[in-house]
């Protein structure tokens, strides 16, 4: 992974990461709820301003995530959101009490802030109403003031905001996708539409344009029978059957290696053509993109479900190294791709948040559901319980994510061949 995936992938899941907290801050704002701090990264802040509200707006250095935070949260519940696993500090001061936040690549994880002593309304809205450049703050809330005591309703709006706004990004992805005709089909054929520099295809002398009919004489009807012929050969000699310009040829090839999850297979090193759907009027174009939306979160669920009972590997779960090294594949494809990928990232994230997991927006949206009900809040300790047990759980999966990507990168293999074969002296 290169620095052009890097800074590819940090303005792909920088922009999913924005519209997750913009959904929260809007929300807030039509309720009439202070926000004191809306932040895009992490750590000490590379650029930072107080609007005419008092929101104080931040581009963190660290960019794994964001979050948005309410004024006179209390310390005995951090609030809505997801953010890394890194506690956002603002030059080095102790972390806000609570806040409502996205992501990490896991799609996206949550933790509480430190607690700390609240605030009181004059420090949290910029030193008695005024920021450090002197603009007043319009909405500085009463004193005493405390989100945790704002209606359910508010809370469970502000919650959802985050993940329905992402949803609404990808279905307005798609719905522009499908109204163009730039939604890929399902069964990609087998031709090719580029051929990757220094690659076996290369070598073979492959065209795009061609296609490939069969290999060692088995028949190959779609891209993903290729490639799952090709991947079981790696650095092996085989013989692609091509058809180009109407006239059959037998080109020979010996596929390249790579080594992924610690395993070697074999590549080919092409691009294949996209079977793209015909476009439709805008009409059908929105309701066909909340029908993939759908679909994308129906099978997003089963797949974890199947890593949850064992039916699946678990280690094929991305982090945030994952999503950046994604992202740089995406963009090599083109601007259509690379659009597309960002849809399906704003979906997962919005569906990750959604799971009723503490620390998440879903978890909170449990907990607000539970006061509904009862018609008094959950107790704090149970509250700061469960949120603990939540950080747990998605430090954990933050850890194994990242470990899935440095293994899918090769880091461990290269690490073992490094001390098992170091180099001979000149």
């Amino acid at each position: 992974m290169g620095i052009h995936d890097i800074l590819i992938g940090l303005a792909v899941f920088g922009l999913v990461v924005f519209i997750h907290e913009l959904g929260h801050f809007l929300a807030a704002r039509l309720r009439g709820v202070p926000v004191e701090v809306f932040s895009i990264g992490f750590g000490p802040s590379l650029l930072k301003w107080r609007d005419r509200s008092g929101t104080l707006w931040k581009i963190g250095m660290l960019p794994l995530g964001g979050y948005v935070a309410f004024h006179g949260m209390m310390p005995e519940e951090p609030e809505e959101g997801a953010s890394p696993p890194t506690p956002p500090l603002e030059e080095g001061a102790p972390a806000k009490e609570g806040a409502v936040g996205a992501t990490d690549g896991t799609p996206a994880a949550v933790h509480p802030q430190a607690a700390t002593p609240a605030q009181t309304p004059s420090a949290a809205c910029g030193n008695a109403g005024e920021d450090k450049q002197g603009a007043p703050s319009h909405t500085c809330p009463p004193a005493g003031y405390v989100y945790d005591h704002e209606p359910v309703s508010t809370r469970a709006l502000v919650a959802v905001a985050g993940p329905a706004f992402n949803f609404f990004l990808a279905i307005g992805i798609f719905a522009f996708m499908f109204a163009l005709g730039c939604m890929p089909g399902n069964h990609p054929p087998t031709d090719v539409a580029t051929i990757m520099p220094q690659s076996a295809a290369k070598q073979a002398g492959l065209a795009a344009g061609d296609h490939i009919a069969a290999v060692d004489g088995q028949k190959v009807g779609e891209a993903a029978d290729l490639q799952a012929l090709l991947s079981k050969r790696p650095g092996q000699h085989v013989t692609l059957d091509v058809v180009r310009a109407g006239h059959n040829m037998a080109v020979p090839v010996t596929l390249g290696t790579e080594t992924v999850n610690g395993q070697q297979i074999g590549r080919l090193g092409i691009v294949f053509a996209r079977d793209y759907l015909k476009p439709v009027p805008w009409w059908q174009a929105v309701p066909r993109a909340v029908s993939h939306c759908w679909d994308l979160s129906t099978g997003t669920l089963a797949v974890l479900w199947q890593m949850l009972t064992g039916q699946r590997d678990p280690h094929q779960l991305s982090g945030a190294l994952g999503i950046m090294h994604m992202s740089g594949q995406a963009a090599e494809g083109g601007m259509v791709a690379l659009i597309l990928f960002m849809g399906l990232l704003s979906a997962h994230l919005g569906l990750f948040n959604l799971l009723p997991v503490p620390m998440l927006d879903g978890g909170h949206l449990v907990f607000h559901g539970l006061e509904a009900i009862r018609r008094k809040p959950v107790h704090p300790t149970v509250r700061a319980r469960a949120f603990q047990v939540g950080l747990v759980l998605v430090l954990a999966l933050y850890l194994f994510t990242t470990y899935n990507d440095l293994h899918f990168m090769g880091l461990f293999h290269w690490v073992a061949h490094f001390f098992t074969h170091p180099s001979s002296p000149a």
